[in-house]
């Protein structure tokens, strides 16, 4: 992904970077639901996702304003 923002953004297995989620997310990788998972630490105020995109110099098709996490109900 190119980034032509003013921003870098520093990609790190999640699994390193457990303090950047909430706690389920954090236990669901924890437990290895997701090996793969990257994040990056973006700031606060861009949190809007045009704002996030400007900054970051990143696509806005690109995005998702959410994390995805499979589950399953019981019952």
């Amino acid at each position: 992904m190119a980034n032509d923002g003013t921003l870098p953004l520093s990609w790190t297995p999640l699994i390193d970077s457990l303090d950047l989620v909430a706690l389920p997310a954090a236990e669901a990788v924890r437990a290895g639901a997701v090996p793969s998972a990257r994040v990056a630490p973006v700031e606060d105020h861009l949190a809007d996702t045009a704002a996030f995109c400007e900054a970051y110099g990143v696509d806005e098709t690109t995005t998702a304003n959410c994390v995805i996490v499979k589950g399953r109900g019981g019952g």
